[in-house]
């Protein structure tokens, strides 16, 4: 895991802190019930075609969403400002890349990525019209960007 940069907008270093702390006083952070989990899987696989893909994980966290990706994968990253929640990330899931880094400055080069996911994500994120151009810079021609996002007034939400 690599540290932020001495550059990070004082928005993500708060938001960074702030699921530091989250992760550190209950051990974990989870957006989602089991349910929600299992019901965004197909979800993916529907939307998005192939497999052995090279998948980006915008806002990964804990790794909860890993699972999301992991039977589509053939190589993930995950991101996250948190480093405490990468931490736990890593434990979860050794075998796949977890890195800090802001939506905003994405640390990867033009066209690294089969699909860039922004998981439960983009309600943090205040300039998304940013973070969605650095996605698809670095997305491949054709690539997907994939995106969910909790909205507790939404009556779908029961499903989760």
């Amino acid at each position: 895991m690599k540290a932020a940069g001495p550059h990070s907008p004082p928005a993500a270093e708060r938001e960074g802190r702030y699921f530091d702390r989250l992760v550190q006083e209950s051990g974990d952070f989870n957006p989602f019930t089991e349910r929600g989990w299992r019901t965004l899987a197909p979800r993916f696989a529907a939307a998005v075609p192939g497999t052995e893909l090279r998948i980006l994980d915008v806002g990964c966290g804990t790794g909860r969403s890993r699972r999301i990706y992991l039977d589509r994968s053939a190589r993930y990253a995950g991101i996250d400002l948190s480093l405490g929640a990468l931490r736990l990330a890593r434990r979860r899931f050794a075998d796949s890349s977890w890195l800090q880094a802001d939506a905003l400055r994405l640390p990867f080069r033009d066209g690294s990525f089969d699909v860039v996911a922004f998981s439960s994500v983009l309600h943090h994120v205040g300039d998304r019209r940013t973070a969605l151009a650095e996605a698809f810079r670095v997305l491949r021609p054709g690539g997907w960007a994939f995106a969910f996002d909790p909205n507790l007034l939404h009556p779908a939400m029961l499903l989760f």
